[in-house]
């Protein structure tokens, strides 16, 4: 997909620097080291095929990396997941539905890890662009995968401590950047219900 049109350009600020990717590397290498043989034939398998990425090996080694590490990790899959040329408006491209998986892995960490505002910042940034994706694809069949990933932060939060206006907060920033009605299921409606009951 082409990178040089000004809606790349706008989303800049979701992917890693230089430093970064460098960190993320490292880490796969040392996760990889640490594989009996076992472990590491699947991967040898992956890199065989000529298909392998970094986010793939990630998942394969089952990387998990500091807080920081998950949200840059994250957001460079929000970048390559909502990515399109813009040229092919209107029609079903090709999306990256493994960096969606990576997005939805991420977010189940940073959940899990009790780390909820940045989990929902990176729902808002995946909503806000998901969302135009979504508008210029021809039936938005990427819909399932942005669904898939908001849902792991909206049950997440119903066992959350947050004050009830932080999540409804929330609630509202994603509404603003749904465009495409992606919130309009029962989960949405009944974290909303729950926050305002509390």
């Amino acid at each position: 997909m082409a990178r040089g049109n000004s809606r790349s350009e706008a989303r800049g600020h979701l992917l890693p620097n230089l430093s970064e990717r460098e960190r993320a590397r490292q880490q796969v290498e040392r996760a990889l080291q640490s594989l009996n043989k076992e472990q590491i034939l699947p991967i040898v398998t992956v890199l065989a095929r000529s298909t392998a990425t970094l986010r793939e090996l990630e998942e394969l080694a089952d990387v998990r990396g500091s807080l920081t590490d998950l949200s840059v990790g994250t957001r460079w899959a929000i970048f390559d997941a909502t990515e399109f040329d813009e040229r092919d408006c209107n029609s079903n491209f090709d999306y990256d539905f493994r960096a969606y998986r990576t997005v939805q892995r991420n977010l189940g960490l940073l959940v899990g890890a009790g780390h909820w505002r940045e989990a929902m910042e990176l729902a808002v940034e995946l909503m806000r662009w998901g969302s135009e994706q979504i508008c210029a694809s021809d039936e938005g069949l990427m819909a399932e995968e942005i669904g898939d990933c908001v849902r792991v932060v909206t049950r997440g939060l119903v066992h959350s401590e947050l004050p009830s206006m932080s999540i409804l907060s929330w609630c509202g920033a994603m509404a603003a950047a749904d465009a495409t009605g992606c919130l309009e299921d029962q989960e949405f409606s009944e974290l909303k219900q729950w926050a305002n009951s509390r």
